[in-house]
């Protein structure tokens, strides 16, 4: 799991994946079939990559790192997701939530090379501790309006409109 060549082809191998993203998956169509068959290939070849990390770490070890849980996890839902895209080839109604599952599976598994690399790793803390903080922004700008608005009625809601407020008067 330490081997450079093991990471750079496991990387590639992620990346791979999600170039199958390229088009959208409709149902009943050869080419959204042939992206699955690939993708399916792809998720056999990650539960190999997590069976060998498993021998090779042993399982307490391999348990130890949220990566490799994550990634474990990611790998399951795959396998789910293969299994729910065999049955679903005769069923239209089947395939299309069995196509969006497969849709976030390989999402999911583009983010478990961030958890390989310092620098994506970095750059995906950065993405989720801004979403935190754009909340309480966002939270304290409708916080400042609504004060203002409030404001507004307490200062301006006796004025009439005529003699003291005419149509130049712009709030």
């Amino acid at each position: 799991t330490q081997n450079r060549l093991f990471k750079k082809s496991s990387a590639i191998l992620v990346l791979l994946n999600c170039a199958l993203l390229y088009r959208p998956w409709k149902a009943n169509e050869p080419i959204t079939q042939i992206s699955a068959l690939i993708s399916s290939l792809f998720t056999f070849l990650f539960l190999v990559e997590a069976v060998m990390k498993c021998i090779a770490l042993g399982f307490v070890g391999y348990w130890q790192s949220r990566s490799n849980r994550f990634d474990l996890l990611v790998t399951i839902l795959g396998i789910g997701w293969i299994v729910l895209n065999f049955i679903s080839i005769s069923k239209i109604e089947l395939q299309e939530f069995s196509n969006t599952f497969g849709f976030t599976v390989i999402i999911l598994r583009f983010f478990t090379i961030a958890g390989k690399h310092a620098t994506l790793k970095m750059l995906m803390l950065t993405i989720i501790v801004s979403f935190f903080k754009s909340f309480f922004i966002i939270l304290g700008m409708f916080l400042l309006m609504l004060v203002y608005a409030f404001a507004g009625v307490i200062l301006f809601g006796c004025v009439k409109f005529g003699s003291e407020l005419g149509r130049h008067v712009n709030f």
